[in-house]
């Protein structure tokens, strides 16, 4: 499951978003062991500052049977372009 637009941690598994145009708050709760999320940065209090983080490189191989682009497609029509 997705938790999309977080703006609050209830507990470990419990999270509010906005729905409705941000008229209203939902909460929902994820049984999930491993939580995917986007958090909408407005609504915490920024964290205190912390020194650089190492950056390490690393070697990847390369992709396999992933899918390639082949070509776009595009619908014409004969009514003129919105302004």
């Amino acid at each position: 499951m997705i938790l999309s637009d977080v703006t609050a941690v209830v507990h470990c598994a419990t999270f509010e978003r906005p729905v409705y145009a941000g008229n209203a708050v939902q909460t929902v709760k994820s049984g999930d062991s491993k939580k995917v999320a986007t958090i909408r940065t407005s609504t915490f209090e920024a964290t205190r500052t912390q020194p650089a983080c190492a950056v390490t490189t690393v070697s990847v191989p390369g992709a396999r049977g992933l899918p390639d682009w082949v070509e776009d497609k595009f619908a014409g029509s004969d009514r003129p372009e919105a302004k």
